[in-house]
């Protein structure tokens, strides 16, 4: 007979859920702040992928289903990846498949007209680099995207699941 008690397991997966929940919104913010910083956007990538995770282990811990109605946690990573496509990008992005996405800094050209709306810091940049400015992009071999409106999106997406009954 176990002597751990049901409710506080269950309590410590909800602890834990909220904890890296809020560690994921103060890190966003960071990340937020840091437009240019690759280390500070996969910490954000890295977060989000796990969350996944821990709303499982909040679940199993309470003997509650899994949101969705999933059977096990690949089947919820499952769900969650075809009913958003910031989330999948993020999951693919984290997986660091060989033709799967990538952030990078890259330049980026400015047009003419927009030059006047950029902060004095990239403006002066631009002028120095052809019109160019660097930006962070979540890349696959055809497209390419401003990461953080990724990672904002995902984490976007994400904010129902904490919403899960019982979580």
């Amino acid at each position: 007979m176990s002597t751990k008690d049901p409710s506080a397991a269950a309590g410590k997966g909800r602890a834990q859920l909220a904890a890296h929940w809020q560690m994921l919104q103060r890190d966003l913010a960071a990340s937020l702040a840091a437009p240019l910083s690759l280390r500070k956007a996969w910490l954000v990538a890295v977060l989000i992928d796990h969350l996944p995770d821990r709303v499982w282990q909040a679940c199993t811990e309470a003997g509650r289903p899994l949101p969705g109605g999933a059977p096990d946690l690949l089947a919820y990573r499952a769900q969650l990846r075809s009913g958003s496509p910031p989330l999948a990008e993020v999951f693919a992005l984290v997986a660091m498949e060989p033709d799967g996405p990538r952030l990078q800094l890259l330049p980026v050209a400015v047009p003419p007209d927009a030059a006047a709306a950029l902060p004095v810091e990239d403006f002066m940049v631009s002028l120095y680099n052809n019109h160019h400015v660097q930006r962070l992009l979540l890349t696959t071999p055809s497209s390419a995207s401003p990461a953080h409106a990724q990672l904002t999106a995902a984490v976007a997406d994400l904010a129902g699941e904490m919403k899960a009954p019982g979580l």
